[in-house]
């Protein structure tokens, strides 16, 4: 493994933590700013989506090769 390997695997995994912590809080906040009121159904879809993709991200970050 060379240096430009070693170097790119952090950067991958810097990235992925960064949007691991990027849509968590996205999620969270969208989560906080409905607030159990009534709201349309695409609000709700794109809470999912960003708890999805948060935990994708998540998943990748606890799975990558080292």
């Amino acid at each position: 493994m060379t240096r430009v390997d070693v170097a790119h695997g952090e950067m991958m995994f810097f990235g992925v933590l960064f949007f691991a912590f990027l849509f968590s809080t996205m999620a969270g906040l969208s989560l906080f700013l409905l607030d159990g009121h009534r709201h349309s159904l695409a609000a709700w879809v794109l809470v999912v989506a960003l708890i999805l993709m948060a935990a994708q991200q998540w998943s990748q970050v606890f799975w990558l090769p080292r």
